[in-house]
């Protein structure tokens, strides 16, 4: 999870610094920059409980780490800007989804702790998206190539995480461990199951007059 926060923000930030490259006017490419996001954070409403969270991540990460490899060989010009903006769309629905999926998937003791040290990540990502630019004097489009790269590596690595779309949220350590696994998982036990037994346990409890 710490190594999606860390290339959702380092894709995110480099793609928004880096708008100059694509060929066309700055001021035009940096607005439509911009607006890709909303369209791109209200879909994320509606397609991550339809989908799931895992999916949704997956997918929208593999989308804009193949976007930025394509725009290399992409000619400047409309075809460029537009296949950039698809890698843009896909890493804002990304990191507007993480959010989420973090929260959901960490158990509640840990929670705060899961999320703080996922966003230090994504912090690492920002500051080192403008040192890839740089790369830049190498080659012109390697920094396109950095960020493909990881994007997709990040997309292949969230099959490795569970799936917490209408599932009851790990409330204890071992449930934590075993989210996910449909052979033991203390998370699949409905509030009902959880409560008779707390009842059960008062009663045992309970001195007998």
């Amino acid at each position: 999870m710490m190594y999606n926060w860390f290339v959702v923000a380092c894709v995110y930030y480099g793609l928004s610094l880096s708008t100059s490259t694509l060929g066309v006017n700055d001021y035009i490419a940096f607005w439509i920059s911009g607006i890709v996001e909303i369209p791109a954070c209200l879909l994320c409403m509606f397609v991550v409980d339809k989908f799931g969270r895992r999916w949704s991540l997956c997918y929208t990460m593999l989308i804009g780490g193949v976007a930025c490899i394509l725009t290399i060989w992409t000619p400047t010009g409309l075809w460029k800007i537009t296949t950039a903006m698809i890698g843009k769309f896909s890493v804002t629905f990304a990191f507007a989804l993480i959010y989420l999926f973090a929260a959901e998937i960490f158990p509640t003791p840990v929670r705060v702790i899961g999320v703080g040290a996922s966003s230090i990540s994504a912090i690492v990502g920002g500051i080192i998206a403008p040192l890839l630019l740089e790369l830049s004097v190498l080659w012109e489009p390697l920094h396109l190539l950095c960020f493909g790269s990881l994007s997709i590596t990040a997309g292949i690595f969230t099959l490795i995480l569970p799936e917490t779309n209408g599932k009851q949220l790990p409330e204890t350590l071992e449930e934590g461990e075993n989210f996910g696994n449909s052979k033991k998982s203390a998370c699949v036990v409905s509030y009902n199951e959880r409560e008779k037994s707390v009842d059960e346990e008062l009663v045992e409890l309970k001195p007998s007059v």
